[in-house]
This record gives C-alpha cells, sequence and structure tokens, in this order.
C-alpha cells in the first residue's frame, strides 16, 4: 500500500481506484508533537514483512516547513494513534537542492 499526495500507477485507466477519507481531520497534525509545524510531502507506507522489529504496521514519512531532517509517524491502525520517531531520519542538509523551487519562494 502507498498513499501520497497524488496516485501513483502504472496503468494510466484510474477509473478503478476509489479514494476515501479516513477522518474528518489530518492523520498527522502539528499538534502531535511540539516540534512541528507545518507538515508537507507526506508519503505513507505498509511496513514490508522483512522489516526487522518495526515500530508500527505504518509508516508515515514527511516533512516540516522549519525542519532539519525527514521525519518519520508510525502507527499500528491508519486512523492512529501516530507517534513521532523522535530522532529524525534523515537530515535535509544532506539533499542535493534544499532551496524550494521558484514558485515556493
Amino acid at each position: 500500500m502507498l498513499l501520497f499526495l497524488g496516485i501513483f500507477s502504472q496503468d494510466t485507466d484510474l477509473s478503478s481506484i476509489t479514494v476515501t477519507r479516513l477522518m474528518d481531520q489530518p492523520i498527522i497534525r502539528p499538534d502531535l508533537h511540539p516540534r512541528l509545524d507545518k507538515i508537507s510531502r507526506a508519503l505513507l507506507n505498509t511496513v514490508p514483512d522483512w522489516v526487522a522489529d518495526p515500530l508500527g504496521k505504518y509508516y508515515l514519512y514527511f516533512a516540516d516547513h522549519k525542519g532539519r531532517y525527514i521525519r518519520l509517524a508510525y502507527s499500528d491502525e491508519l486512523t492512529g494513534p501516530w507517534k513521532i520517531h523522535e530522532a529524525g531520519l534523515y537530515p535535509l542538509s544532506s539533499l542535493i537542492s534544499r532551496r524550494s523551487p521558484s514558485n515556493h519562494r
């Protein structure tokens, strides 16, 4: 399972895809952790079976506009509760480009 801001498919016919809202609010929100501000680029994965000692059934990777890392939230249920992995996963400073495209300045 892969859920992103868009839908990705190798098939150009998306008529068989159904999108259903889970709750009346986002599953990850700034009020879940004091270090979070504006969350962007969220990517939700079902954790593969080959992952040893997973933190949960689902991993949600995301960035924070004022953050310094790609962050991780995890849960056993899509509806939560979601827990934030305290340590950042991947420092944004190691990315090739740290600036947003010109239309985001």
